[in-house]
């Protein structure tokens, strides 16, 4: 007996992917234009994770039914899931054009603008998207980060206080509204909601640490207290700042931070032992004598309840004095009174990185009448970078014998070094600012403008050396360049 749509249907809808999916394969087999069932496998595809296979079901059926907005908008959900952002765009756009209330369309077009960095065009299509459909709590999510990317706080926390109240089992909602609250600088609410992101996909590895108990800040008479770094090293280092004050809190205290770290953070807090978290699950003697933990980042909730209790100094982090003398030597030898300029030019984040980074040529240009010695430092290949300001007779040194990638402690030597560092959000930022090293740093706006840097303020509670220079519009920097350029002429 030959299958029909309808079984194929049926099944679909009853959750038995498996068996629909033999269904419309063997309905495409035998009728091979079938627009029917190639939309219901294109669909089926999409849902089970495989959006290069659906692709070609869907764009099959989008060029037969053109005006179609569920096939554009299912078409757009698979070319966004494969990075096609362009063929994205034109889809959901269609979508909306032949239907005005198709409110996943619009949801989905406000996420794909937010990923392009357009916060402000997302804010409004999900707004859209939220009243065609209020029910949908993810598109109310994704409302929430594009109120909070194009700096509408008050909003953005109001409705992620929506979205938890419609969904509060939801750790993405809750790690949002933690972030969003950070950002605005309410910090004594914004710190337990942060914690959910213990919960997220993204944060879940951390488990087998997780299961000994949470360090409160009492002291422990017997047995070791843990703090732990998280994410990446710019991370590690903001979350750092409040590792001085656990001093004398508890008598025992283990720092597990990257392997690459270690050599800072040991001369930084020698009141701690400080291990490589790489090696710390598989040292069982040391997780045997653990009797609390705590993830770096959690310290907030201890340490920072209001943006009064940030301590005042300078610096927290220790660099090998030696090493950076025998750079500053190395640097100024040929210099008289000219300063050194340290200038890093690109983030790394994975999510972030196009709206985090910008081009060395147009960072350079800040500089362009400057007597200074320039130095990168910036990590990764910069080969084509210099390549292309030396043309332009702007003149950088790339020191071959630091690497930023292997030798942290080495880096921070040569940022130590500095008279000023120039820098987008990155690495680079936080051991500049760990270290009280003069450093101006060009923050983005939209998606990439981390809650940590705030808003609306041009200094860093974090980090007193540091000065931040704002950019307006997302992905336009010259406006920001500019001010630099200015504040360094004055």
């Amino acid at each position: 007996m030959r299958p029909t749509l309808d079984q194929a249907v049926t099944l679909h809808r009853a959750g038995q992917t498996a068996d629909a999916e033999r269904r419309y394969e063997e309905i495409i087999a035998s009728s091979p234009d079938s627009v029917p069932a190639r939309h219901g496998l294109g669909v089926l595809l999409l849902q089970t994770g495989r959006p290069r296979h659906a692709l070609t079901h869907l764009s099959f059926v989008a060029e037969r039914q053109s005006e179609d907005a569920g096939v554009l908008n299912a078409l757009g959900a698979a070319q966004m899931q494969i990075g096609e952002d362009a063929g994205a765009l034109k889809s959901f756009q269609s979508a909306i054009s032949h239907d005005p209330n198709h409110s996943l369309a619009a949801a989905n077009l406000g996420v794909l603008l937010l990923r392009l960095n357009d916060p402000m065009a997302a804010t409004e299509m999900l707004e859209r998207a939220v009243k065609i459909d209020p029910s949908n709590t993810e598109a109310q999510y994704n409302y929430s980060r594009a109120l909070s990317a194009s700096g509408r706080l008050t909003e953005a926390v109001n409705a992620a206080r929506q979205v938890v109240a419609l969904s509060p089992e939801s750790a993405d909602a809750h790690h949002h509204l933690g972030q969003t609250l950070l950002k605005s600088g309410h910090l004594a609410e914004g710190w337990p909601a942060f914690e959910w992101r213990w919960k997220t996909k993204e944060f879940r590895r951390a488990t087998a640490v997780m299961d000994v108990p949470q360090w409160d800040g009492q002291s422990l008479s017997e047995g070791v207290v843990l703090l732990w770094a998280e994410q990446g090293v710019g991370d590690q280092v903001l979350y750092a700042s409040m590792m001085h004050e656990t001093e004398g809190m508890t008598p025992r205290i283990l720092i597990a931070c990257m392997e690459r770290l270690v050599p800072l953070f040991a001369r930084s807090f020698p009141f701690a032992k400080v291990q490589a978290i790489e090696d710390l699950t598989s040292d069982q003697a040391t997780m045997q004598s653990l009797s609390a933990q705590l993830p770096v980042g959690d310290l907030g909730r201890l340490l920072r309840p209001d943006m009064t209790s940030f301590p005042d100094r300078s610096s927290y982090l220790v660099v090998d004095q030696s090493r950076a003398d025998v750079l500053k030597k190395r640097y100024r030898s040929d210099t008289d009174d000219r300063p050194v300029i340290g200038l890093s030019w690109r983030s790394s984040n994975p999510r972030y990185s196009s709206a985090k980074s910008m081009e060395l040529v147009d960072l350079a240009d800040a500089f362009s009448d400057t007597e200074a010695t320039f130095i990168d430092l910036q990590y990764g290949d910069t080969s084509g970078d210099r390549a292309a300001i030396i043309k332009k007779g702007f003149d950088i040194f790339r020191d071959s014998d630091v690497d930023p990638l292997t030798d942290l402690d080495g880096f921070a030597a040569q940022v130590g070094a500095m008279d000023l560092v120039v820098t987008t959000s990155n690495t680079t930022a936080h051991i500049a600012g760990a270290l009280g090293v003069p450093c101006w740093v060009l923050v983005p706006a939209g998606a990439g403008g981390f809650w940590y840097w705030f808003l609306d303020r041009d200094d860093s509670p974090w980090y007193p050396s540091i000065r931040l220079f704002r950019q307006v519009t997302p992905g336009v920097w010259a406006d920001t360049i500019n001010d630099v350029r200015a504040a360094f002429n004055r």
